[in-house]
Parts: C-alpha cells; structure tokens; sequence
C-alpha cells in the first residue's frame, strides 16, 4: 500500500469536510471554508499518482476553483455519470455545476458554471447522495428533513421527507434503488421505501448509548445491497460502525470495532470482490471507515479483522471517504487530505457477474430487457419540458386579502376633475353577489372575522390574472334592497343637493317611471357626481327587468374617464356635454390631439388596446374605436343592459353588463366570438363572485371568481369550461407543465399548501389528472404553444409510469388518417406524432408501440 499526503491539496488552512472522486477517475473534487465563503476546488489526480506529474510545474494541479456559496460547503459529490456535481452548503443552498465545453479560464484548465440552484431545506445542507441511475439527488439538513430532487427536471421536487425529530446527517441509496437510508442526530437510523416514500424500518437498539455528536453521520450501502452500515454506533460502550443486514429484517448482527472514538464517515467500494477463502471463492465487499480518532481503517466483509488500520493519519476529525479503483482518498477537519493505493483487493465481478449475483439475492430486475428493436437507441433524446418553478411545499406565507387602491385623480385647468382608473384588484369585503331568489329585504352580507373562512381568491406569489388585465377597474358586486331603502337614500341624497343640481338631475333622468338616482354626497364645491370606485355603491339597474336581480354594480359615473394607448398617447371621454346631449372622446398626445369622436350618451366604462377603443355609455350602448385614427369600426352595439366592465386585448373587446351578459367581440373581423352569454349560471352554480376578468391572447375570456376558480366560454361546446382550480388535484401534482409566460402558466399559482399524509398513489394519480386538465384547456383556449408544450409533458408522464394504453390511444389519435383534419391547432399531426415517438423512445419497456406507429409513420412520408 502507498499513502501520500500532498501539502499543494489544502484550502489555505481551512477544513475541507468533503472530498468525492469523479467517475472517470480523472480529478477530483474537496469542500470545505474558503476565506470568508465555502469554498470548492477541483483538482487533477494524475500528480498523486506520478511523483514526475506532482514536480511538474508546467500543469496547474487545481483545475477549477469555485466560490459561489456563501456558508461552508458540507459535501460534494459527483453523478455516477459524471456529468454533474453537486454541493450543499451552510446557506442552505445545493448547487448542480457541470463542466463547460469552452475550455479554461485565466490560470485554470477546466470551467465549471453553476447550471441550478435548489432552495427547500430551511438549515445547513449536511449530505447529498445521487440515487444509482442518478434520476434522483437526495438531500439532508439540520432542518429535520430530507428533500428528494428530480434530476431530470431540476429544480423540480419529488417529495419532502420528514420523520427524524434530530438534525438529519448522512443520507444513502440503496444500491438496487429500492431504499433510501438516513442517519439523525436522534439516535436513529431510517430506511424509506423509494415507491412511496414511506418509512420501511427504523434501528435504534445500537444509538441508544451514544454520547454526544458528530459533524456528520454518513452511513453507506454495501453494492451487494445486503448491508447497510451506519456511523457513529455503541456497542458494550465502546464505539462502532453497526452492519444492518438488509436480507434479515434489519437485523443488527454485527459490527466493526477497534477505533477509540465515533466512526463520522462510512464509505463502500462501488465494486464487489471475489476471494479464495478455504478453497472456496467466495464474494465479498470493500469498506473504509473514518473516525474522530483521526484514523482510518478498511474491512472486508469476508473477514473479522481490519485489512488495513492507519492511526493518526490527520491531526483532526476524519470527515469523508471516496473510492476508486484501487485509490482511498480521505479529508480531515485540519484542511488536508490523504491518498492510499492498494495494490491488489481482489478480483473484483465483471458487470454480468454482478448482475447475475443480484439476481440470485433479489430476484429479476424490471429494467432487464431485451432489445427487440434497436432504432429506439440511436433515436434523439426529446427536448426536456421545462416546469414552471414552484416554491418549497413547506414554505409558504399566509394569504392576504387584496387592498383595495384609490383611483389617481386630478383636475383641467378649468377646474373639472379627471379620474384615471389604476391597476386595482377587487378587495375580498367588495365581492358580494345577489341572486334572483334572494329575499327582496335581505341584508347584506356581514363582513368576515379574522377567525371567520374567506371565500376569497387566494394571494398568491406568482404571475396573477390582474397582471393580464387590460384594463384596471374593479369589479365590484352588487346588493339587492327594498325599494323602500332606495326611496329612503334618494331622498336624503336629494336633500343635500342644491337646487341648481337637483333640475339638472331632473332634466338628465326625466323618466316618469325612474327614481331619483342615488349619488355619492359632495361635500365641497363644485358639486359633481364623484367616481368611487373602490367602494361598493348600492345601485338598482332601472331597466333590468322585474324579478332578476343585477349581478354587477354600475359604475361610478365620473367628470371624465382615461386609459392610456402605447407609450405616450391617452384616450381620454369627457363626460361634461358640449351641448345637450353631446359628449367627446379624444386621443392626446402630450397637447396634440391625435383625433377625437362624438358621443350621445356619457360614459360609464372605457379601456382600449394599441389597436381598439371600447367604450361603454349609459344609454347601453357600446362604441368600438381604431386605436391610432379614431375610425368608427362597427356601428354603435346595442347591450341588453348597461355596461359594468370592458377589456381589450390587441383586436378584441371584451364587455360584461351590469345583468351579467357577456360579449366578445373581434373589431377588425367584425365577429363575436361570444354572444350574449349569461354570467349568471356560472356564478350561481359555483356559488360565487366575479373576482377578475382578462382576455387570453386568442381573445377567449378568462374569468377568475371569488373561489379562485378561473373560467372561459367555448363557443364550440357552448359552455362554461374550467380553466385552472386551486383544488387537491392542482396542490399534489409533481410537475407544472405549462409554457412560461403562457396564459395557462400566470393561471396555475400556488394556493394553500397540500393535503398533508398523501401517499405517491395520491400524488401519481392528481400528476395524471393535472396533465390531462392542462391539456384540455390549452386546446380550449386555442393556444398551439401550450398545447404542444403540455402534450410533451403528458407524454413523458405517460412514458416515465409505462401507461401503455393511454399512450396507445394518444399515438392513434394523432396518427394521420384520411378524411380528418391533418392538423391539430394548426400544428400538423405527423409533427406531433414524431415528437411524442422521440419521448416514448426512451422507455425500452414501449419498444413494441414504437416500432407499431414508426413504422406507420414511415410508410409512406405523405400520403394526403
């Protein structure tokens, strides 16, 4: 045996707690302080193998060097395929690096960049394990927990362990990947089962004894997966490293003895070793132990005693191990490292030996195949779909209701005054409804206690709906009161009100059957109706038929209403007459008018895009504009009611009216996409209010109510279709498929944290319902991006849990047949249909499917 210890391997005198060597055997990596960050360096291996390569001064021995995390950095460790590193620090951060094909910068031969960030554990990230097809990165913190990461969608969950009442400080895979293990400061040893991520056992017997800590506790799988060995165990009050006999219920036979203080680390060779022992071969594994002792020892599980015992080989704590080949490397809390080669262990199986030696101990694999078609293997590897981030499950900040924002006011120089709507989302207290049966003297309803359940929408942190909203009006709901109430109101309204006032009002509503409007007071000259539209005004619709309840309010009506048109012009309708029954509406640009219009009736609503006007009066009437020359696009559109809200979103207008008609209109084409579509089904069968409006890019309506649910009307179907619940299914499902900057992704927001005790059935189950929803609504809303994008991410959740009949009827779904259409959201089917192939080609276990639909794809390349 060789042992050196290399004075240029060191982090200028601080302690490196990890050291991990790459597959390929070609560098390796330490963790530890820097200065005043963690600190990463890689370095090459070849000067400790080669006395000539250490004196040559030519090669810098440190290939990179990396600072990023700010605490110090725990562990390090590499994938099994060597692609990715990962590290996890005291700033409770992982960092995933992989090697730049640019080449070295400045004195460094290699660049590594940091490729993610994955922020859950809420303490120091003491251990990383990569599971053995590296799909998945396990991580522990002091936190309690253990966060399981998707290597394939980082940084995207998989689940969140928690079942230690201790800091959790070694993690390992079993080398099968049918177990998880987990070494607390608790005094307990956990092994989870990897289908559901329940607790399969917990081993206390051997830690009750043990007396104080240790800065890690990283226990290692056997690659036989027969044994599970933990640190820092007691035995007869002398410390061990205890041997779990996996194949024995979790036994506890046996341990390794001879060190003076707590074994910390624990670290198997990757390989399994056949040896003669009394004439017989007999198959055995490799395991270095280090130790607070400063020494390190290495067994066989052959044998009972030690092959090797280094004593005080460091002048502190021995904190990691890494293998290969024939090379031990080791670090110490006193910042050095040390490097043994052996010459001969053993002969060690070949890769078929293994295999057939597993199979014997633990039956077939699932993942041993045969290859019955061999183009599956050279087919590309699909695009990755990117999942919208989500925040940590646990992490979550109490939901507030919205607050509601006064309007920005101002005044001409002729003293009139001008209100400009403002970004507003409706306030909880604001959103009542009223319905038709509703008792003509009902009350309203009682505000919510602090203790009491809010039906409102829930806060949320991400891309909300009002961040898609055209125009910034609340949407407010109205009450219904007995005409006796209204009487009441008018009367005391009209008697503040100066005489002058009241024949102006008198001759403005001079309707025989109308009462005296009721009005918001003035308390300060000139006496003007004032727009308040950030408080609930209880307004009867005069024309609304008898017996049918109003579900909006009407608006405020306002001096005069603006919204802005691109960067630096203002549509703006001025709501005192030029004349008797006359009123104007103008686009500006600074003091240049751009052009402007006549109106017969003053305006109640407004909002306009970069190419369309909308404006709504009270005479219900809806008038639609060109943007940049004020061109009258339709004849003026006869509402069934007056108007309560309108969006506008490039060519499309959207209007609802105070009875709750909807209406979408395309200005140029001069179509309706909705046609007098009732709100009032969809509020009373969820039992809710209108919270927001919007319109998706395709001009479908998004409504979101009070419950958080959010709707659009399909034409097609003539019905109401759900878009996006903040229910169980959207809570546990693994993945957010939606295409980021989407409608569907600003939709699909976090809201209240998961029904807690789920189980992965649970959590599989609402990943396939989730998916599927998705998918559906994108096609509804006639988005071709984030339908393809949610059908890829269908596809790959079909393919990664081998649904062969769903899978099999999407594939005949999209295959091309005669006398249908060839394409689907003008996307056409034999596009769609390759790329669902080049995902299913990464699943063996559907070579059959492949080879079924590639070989009718390929029979003839176009046949329509």
């Amino acid at each position: 045996m060789d042992l050196v210890k290399p004075s240029w391997v060191h982090h200028n005198g601080k302690p490196i707690f990890s050291v991990d060597i790459h597959p390929d055997g070609t560098r390796f990596v330490t963790g530890g302080q820097g200065e005043d960050c963690g600190k990463i360096a890689i370095w090459a291996m070849e000067p400790l193998r080669s006395p000539q390569a250490e004196k040559n001064e030519t090669k810098s021995k440190m290939l990179y060097q990396m600072e990023h995390h700010i605490g110090c950095v725990n562990c390090v460790r590499w994938s099994h395929n060597g692609r990715f590193l990962a590290s996890g620090s005291d700033d409770k951060l992982i960092m995933i690096w992989q090697r730049s094909k640019s080449g070295g910068i400045g004195q460094f031969r290699e660049y590594w960049q940091c490729v993610e960030t994955l922020r859950a554990h809420t303490g120091d990230v003491l251990d990383l394990a990569w599971c053995p097809d590296d799909r998945y990165l396990a991580s522990s913190s002091v936190d309690n927990s253990i966060v399981i990461w998707n290597a394939r969608k980082f940084p995207e969950m998989v689940t969140v362990i928690r079942g230690h009442s201790g800091l959790v400080k070694g993690v390992a895979w079993d080398p099968l990947g049918r177990f998880l293990a987990s070494q607390s400061d608790d005094k307990s040893v956990a092994v989870w089962r990897t289908r559901d991520w329940q607790r399969e056992a917990v081993i206390t017997e051997p830690f009750k004894e043990c007396g104080g800590t240790t800065h890690v506790l990283r226990l290692n799988w056997s690659p036989d997966g027969q044994y599970l060995v933990t640190a820092h165990a007691m035995n007869n009050r002398g410390p061990t490293a205890q041997i779990i006999d996996r194949r024995n219920e979790w036994d506890t036979p046996a341990d390794f003895v001879g060190h003076r203080k707590a074994v910390t680390v624990v670290r198997f060779h990757p390989s399994i070793f056949s040896r003669s022992v009394n004439g017989k071969e007999r198959f055995g594994c490799v395991c270095a132990l280090g130790s607070r002792d400063r020494s390190l020892t290495v067994w066989m599980t052959l044998y009972q005693r030690p092959l090797v015992a280094v004593c005080d080989i460091f002048e502190s704590t021995v904190l990691d191990l890494a293998w290969h080949g024939s090379e031990l490397l080791a670090c110490s809390f006193d910042g050095t490292v040390a490097f043994l080669r052996f010459r001969s262990l053993g002969g060690q199986l070949a890769g078929e030996e293994r295999r057939a030696l597993l199979h014997r101990l633990y039956g077939p694999s699932p993942d041993e195949l045969i290859i019955e078609n061999a183009e599956m293997l050279s087919v590309p590897a699909p695009a990755p779909v990117a999942p919208a981030p989500a925040p940590p499950p646990q992490v979550r900040e109490e939901s507030r209701p919205a607050q509601p924002q006064q309007q920005q006011e101002s005044r001409t120089a002729d003293g009139r005054r001008r209100i400009t709507p403002v970004l507003v989302q409706a306030a909880p207290e604001l959103i009542q409804t009223a319905f038709a049966e509703s008792a003509p003297n009902t009350p309203p309803a009682a505000a919510v206690s602090d203790g009491g359940a809010s039906q409102t929408a829930p806060t949320t942190n991400g891309p909300s709906m009002a961040a898609m909203m055209a125009s910034p009006e609340p949407i407010t709901a109205l009450r219904t009161e007995s005409k006796a109430d209204a009487k009441t109101e008018a009367k005391s309204d009209v008697k503040t009100d100066s005489k002058a006032d009241a024949k102006a009002d008198s001759k403005s509503e001079s309707k025989p059957e109308s009462k005296p409007r009721p009005r918001a007071s003035k308390p300060e000259p000139p006496k003007r109706n004032r727009a308040k539209p950030a408080e609930t005004r209880v307004v009867h619709e005069d024309k609304a038929p008898p017996g049918k309840a109003s579900l909006l309010s009407l608006p405020a009506l306002a001096d005069a209403l603006s919204v802005p048109v691109g960067a630096e012009a203002v549509v703006e309708v001025d709501n005192e007459p030029l004349c008797k029954e006359l009123y104007r509406i103008r686009a500006m640009k600074g003091e240049q008018v751009l052009w402007e219009a006549a109106l017969c009736a003053r305006s109640l609503v407004l909002d306009a895009s970069e190419s369309l006007v909308c404006v709504g009066c009270e005479d219900r009437s809806a008038h639609l504009f060109d943007a940049e020359s004020g061109r009258m696009l339709a004849p003026a559109l006869l509402l069934p009611g007056k108007p309560a809200l309108v969006r506008c979103r490039t060519k499309y207008a959207l209007l609802i009216t105070v009875p709750g008609n909807v209406f979408v209109w395309n200005a140029i084409a001069l179509t309706a996409l909705v046609r007098n579509v009732s709100l009032r089904p969809l509020l009373q069968a969820q039992d809710a209010s209108l919270s927001h409006c919007a319109l998706s890019e395709s001009g479908m309506p998004l409504l979101t109510l009070s419950t958080g649910r959010t709707f659009t009307y399909c034409p097609d179907l003539a019905s109401w279709c759900l878009l996006h619940a903040p229910d169980p299914v959207f809570r546990l499902a693994s993945v957010r498929p939606s295409l980021r900057g989407g409608t569907l992704s600003s939709l699909q927001t976090e809201a209240g944290p998961p029904p807690e005790h789920a189980s992965a059935e649970a959590h599989r189950l609402c990943t396939a319902t989730f998916l599927r929803r998705s998918l559906c609504a994108a096609h509804v809303l006639k988005s071709p991006d984030e339908w393809k994008h949610s059908l890829l991410a269908y596809t790959k959740f079909l393919v990664d849990n081998n649904e062969d009949k769903e899978l099999r009827s999407l594939c005949a779904h999209l295959l091309p047949a005669p006398h249908e259409p060839q394409a689907l959201l003008g996307i056409p089917k034999r596009e769609l249909l390759s790329l669902v192939l080049r995902t299913v080609s990464t699943n063996l276990k559907m070579q059959r499917l492949f080879t079924e639909f590639q070989e009718q794809l390929a029979a003839d390349p176009d046949p329509f």
